[in-house]
């Protein structure tokens, strides 16, 4: 669900970087990583029935870039190609970097239970509010947001690519101010 929930990026990023590894094994490396924001650390699972259904990837919106690292791993033009969404970011929130159901949960309150558990992580941190990219087309989730009376704050260009199967970029969005 992770690579799918990134709507391409991870796929784009990683696509044929290291010879006889596939995207999933590269992703476990980042995750399995107690440093990096994409940490297992940071990330809340929903379950029912003893079955993860749901997970959400987190950390606070300054973490939101190109880390070091990357910069040297990856190419830099597709580095480039995505520079926009790692340069859009809403200061002092909790940035949710993958928020991911399983299709057959998908009209339950598994997303609602995670954003509401994130809202509650973003409060003991510290900061102002929630904050996420949604690809525009991604009618769904942006729906989901809305109802969470998640506004957008910015439109970030983001050009069509093969392994990037979007039109009309992507949205920051800020959720509603916590107390």
């Amino acid at each position: 669900a992770a690579i799918t929930a990134s709507g391409g990026i991870s796929e784009f990023l990683l696509h044929d970087l290291v010879p006889n590894s596939t995207i999933k094994d590269i992703l476990k490396l980042v995750i399995l990583n107690e440093k990096n924001p994409m940490s297992y650390n940071n990330t809340l699972v929903a379950e029912y029935d003893g079955e993860v259904i749901a997970a959400a990837n987190y950390y606070p919106s300054k973490a939101h870039g190109v880390p070091n690292l990357m910069k040297e791993f990856l190419p830099e033009n597709r580095i480039l190609h995505m520079k926009n969404f790692y340069d859009s970011r809403v200061p002092d929130s909790l940035y949710i970097h993958m928020l991911a159901v399983l299709p057959d949960y998908r009209y339950t309150s598994a997303a609602m239970d995670l954003l509401y558990a994130l809202k509650k992580i973003a409060i003991t941190e510290g900061l102002s509010c929630l904050s996420a990219h949604v690809w525009a087309d991604n009618l769904m989730v942006l729906k989901a947001l809305e109802i969470s009376e998640f506004t957008i704050q910015e439109k970030v260009p983001v050009e069509r690519h093969a392994l990037l199967p979007h039109d009309g970029g992507m949205l920051l969005m800020k959720g509603p101010a916590l107390p």
